[in-house]
């Protein structure tokens, strides 16, 4: 019998020039103060900086027993050292722990091991080459993953959302008469006989049209445990989807179906009912689904058809993507409402890796991501939904947000872009934690958000924090956090500071408005509108006359202590 893997490394490393930073501070951010309407028209955008492109070119037979050639190419779009590349297939590795029988069954939270992997250092435009020989003993469906990893990466400073991570994945269908490969699992391929999932085909049981129709049936015969997991490429594993919403029908064959409506646990568990003795009929859908997050297509694994009569346990496996993000994302809205005392509805969000950035629509109420795995993926998915809760929850950004299009935590803006970006990335930093949100110590130590020079002459304060999304984020962790620091002596609930977001309107001569900018939460904040700090202030013209909220403030609210926060994080004072 052929050997299910065979191995051949070719390591091909070109060097071409260093990096240059992507990131441009705007020449005015007084001329851009002016520019009205919102990124795109419609949405904030999340930038992250790419560090590799990964491709993997497939040859070969791809029919079972013969040798396929998998060759991925990581091109460096930064100067990386000590890049870890690596390609694996997840189904092949699972189906050769299973001895290639009909149990097949995913190793859950078990390192998938690599075809091939390898180390190399690359400039800019460089480029490694990997090629592993495959050869896979039944026909099924399975998948490949190539990626590259930095594990010592150089940080992009002006814009730290700098990927270290890059990947690729492709599907191969084998079948005696020939196969493709395709960019993603594709159900349409199978057969209506065949179980629509990853691995060594299986197929379904034929039901009965009529069963045991003189038999009461109930669910005391017994119960089958499902489990859902999914394959996930930050640990290299198969692990749990939990808190996914189920939805489908249960019953043996020829009698009436009970519905399904349930929820998987975090071990990805749900049941169903079984029978010892009756052909047992399913189906049901398994959605990347809660009342606050929706992953669209948010059906992540579908599967019908029948079993013999028993209860053995059933495993299924979702879409890598999309359970990733939910896992991701679920517990944003219930962890937000505890945090800050406010609640918002349910928000799309779909996946496109193709699409420029990730971005929250306001007109749409929804989500594209587009960095979906490691940190920066997840920091971003936690901002956007900050962007959709700031909306919906806590009274709504500005209907106008000014030259955001290229913005970072140091960068200069607007007041309506710092404001609203600053909220965001003190809503990640906040929910996902010290430790954990990739940009928290910068924010709560600010060591380097004040460092640009101003780049509009005119602004008398040199820095000028109001324009600069890092320093607002700064200041409002500084608001709410624990720490103590010379200029941090607050430590006011997170709810006091949500309320205060959704209540603060200001009057700049126009009328009252809801705070487009930390200059009018500062006005509502400080409980005043004082005219000698107007200076401060320097974008906002005409200033503000006359301000309202509804926050109830806490106990040991003191003006002294609040003032001498802002002044530190905005202008270094």
């Amino acid at each position: 019998m052929t050997s299910w893997l065979q191995v051949v490394l070719l390591g091909t490393v070109v060097g071409l020039a260093a990096c240059v930073d992507p990131v441009n501070v705007p020449t005015s951010a007084s001329s851009a103060q002016a520019t009205n309407g919102r990124t795109g028209a419609d949405h904030t955008v999340f930038v992250t900086i790419p560090r590799f492109a990964v491709s993997i070119p497939v040859s070969g037979d791809l029919r079972p027993g013969k040798s396929i050639e998998i060759v991925s190419t990581t091109r460096a779009l930064l100067a990386s050292t000590d890049v870890h590349v690596e390609v694996r297939a997840p189904e092949v590795e699972a189906a050769h722990r299973s001895a290639w029988d009909a149990g097949f069954r995913a190793p859950v939270r078990e390192t998938i091991s690599p075809l091939t992997s390898g180390r190399a250092s690359l400039a800019a435009g460089g480029e490694d080459v990997r090629r592993a020989a495959l050869s896979i003993p039944a026909p099924g469906y399975y998948r490949v993953v190539a990626s590259a990893r930095a594990t010592s990466a150089q940080r992009v400073r002006t814009h730290p959302y700098t990927e270290s991570y890059g990947s690729s994945e492709i599907w191969l269908w084998l079948s005696e008469d020939g196969g493709k490969v395709t960019d993603f699992f594709d159900p349409s391929l199978f057969a209506d006989s065949m179980i629509q999932q990853p691995g060594p085909f299986r197929y379904r049981k034929s039901v009965p049209r009529a069963q045991a129709s003189d038999r009461a049936w109930s669910r005391s015969p017994g119960e089958r445990i499902w489990e859902v997991v999914f394959y996930d490429e930050d640990p290299v594993a198969y692990i749990p989807l939990g808190a996914a919403k189920v939805l489908g029908s249960e019953g043996p064959a020829g009698e009436e179906q009970t519905p399904i409506n349930t929820v998987t646990n975090a071990a990805g568990i749900f049941s169903t009912g079984c029978d010892t003795e009756l052909i047992y009929g399913y189906d049901f859908e398994v959605k990347a689904e809660n009342d606050y997050i929706k992953i669209q297509p948010n059906t992540v694994v579908a599967t019908n058809g029948s079993s013999p009569s028993g209860c053995d346990d059933q495993q299924i496996i979702a879409l890598s993507s999309e359970s990733h993000v939910y896992s991701n994302m679920w517990w944003l809205g219930p962890e937000a409402g505890d945090v800050f005392g406010q609640s918002r509805d349910q928000v799309d969000v779909r996946i496109n890796t193709s699409h420029s950035q990730s971005e929250y629509s306001y007109s749409g109420d929804s989500i594209i991501i587009k960095t979906v795995w490691e940190d920066p993926g997840a920091e971003g998915q936690v901002h956007e939904y900050g962007h959709a809760y700031h909306h919906h929850a806590l009274g709504g950004a500005p209907p106008s947000i000014a030259n955001c299009s290229e913005h970072g935590l140091p960068v200069y803006t607007s007041l309506t872009c710092a404001y609203t970006e600053g909220f965001a990335e003190y809503f990640a930093a906040v929910l996902r934690g010290p430790g954990v949100s990739l940009l928290y110590s910068d924010i709560e130590n600010g060591s380097y958000l004040l460092t640009n020079p101003n780049p509009d002459e005119n602004d008398p304060n040199e820095p000028d924090g109001t324009v600069i999304e890092g320093a607002v984020a700064a200041l409002l962790l500084d608001i709410t956090d624990g720490a103590v620091e010379a200029h941090d002596s607050i430590q006011y609930p997170g709810t006091y500071a949500g309320s205060l977001v959704k209540t603060c309107f200001v009057n700049d001569g126009s009328g009252s408005v809801h705070a487009a900018g930390i200059d009018h939460f500062i006005r509502c904040l400080e409980q005043q509108v004082d005219s000698t700090i107007n200076s401060y202030f320097y974008y906002r013209n005409p200033a503000s006359t006359a301000y309202s909220e509804s926050a109830s403030e806490p106990g040991d609210w003191s003006l002294s202590r609040i003032r001498k926060a802002w002044k530190k994080n905005l202008f270094n004072q």
